[in-house]
């Protein structure tokens, strides 16, 4: 079994900064609050997302595909994401119901760019 010691254990964001330093560059500037056009073209081309909610208590990521274009971008501010009926334990559902907040990552099989979107609300 390991075990981290009290001295490599970071707790703040102070220590992680000073750690690893701020971003910068692409990193930062890719950062926006809307779907850019090259975006909406990265999800009108992937088969597959993950999901991530969670409520008050846990986490829980989700992956959903189909055929390209299965996620439909209404407008630059907002997806239209089909449900599909899969084992009817419904925990993303039930995730939103307590806590709107999502994040999502697409991927396109062999394409090494993914995309992330963090709306800042999933509710309007």
């Amino acid at each position: 079994m390991i075990t981290v010691s009290e001295a490599h254990r970071i707790t703040n964001v102070e220590t992680l900064e000073k750690l690893y330093g701020r971003p910068s560059g692409a990193a930062v500037e890719k950062e926006i609050d809307y779907l850019h056009p090259h975006y909406q073209r990265l999800i009108a081309a992937s088969p597959f997302f993950v999901l991530a909610t969670g409520d008050t208590k846990s986490m829980d990521a989700s992956p959903r595909g189909d055929a390209p274009g299965f996620v439909e971008v209404a407008d630059e501010k907002t997806l239209l994401i089909p449900d599909r009926r899969g084992n009817n334990r419904v925990d993303s559902l039930r995730n939103i119901v307590a806590n709107p907040r999502v994040a999502l990552l697409f991927l396109i099989p062999g394409i090494g760019e993914t995309l992330r979107v963090n709306p800042e609300s999933a509710m309007r």
